[in-house]
């Protein structure tokens, strides 16, 4: 029985995660179209990360910066006016 503790976790995690989604859903397609709407290129931005006990996972994030943006590869940080960056609504 010591398994149960963890599936009663997972399946927890499962719940809250799916009821989280449906709340979201409306901002999360009304933000995709925004991007969409911005110019070519992808909704989503995939990066793969490190996960526990070194195991990989893909974690999906909007895209918030023009395809290519640091196509020489050296990470900057956004500075003002930057022409990187997508266009704001605030």
């Amino acid at each position: 029985m010591d398994w149960f503790p963890n599936a009663l976790k997972r399946l927890f995690d499962i719940v809250v995660s799916l009821i989280f989604v449906l709340l979201t859903a409306p901002v999360i397609a009304v933000t995709a179209a925004a991007i969409m709407f911005e110019g070519p290129g992808p909704i989503f931005y995939v990066q793969e990360r490190v996960g526990l006990h070194g195991r990989r996972f893909a974690l999906m994030k909007f895209r918030s910066m023009s395809v290519n943006a640091e196509t020489d590869g050296v990470p900057r940080w956004a500075a003002n006016n930057d022409q990187r960056i997508t266009a704001s609504v605030l």
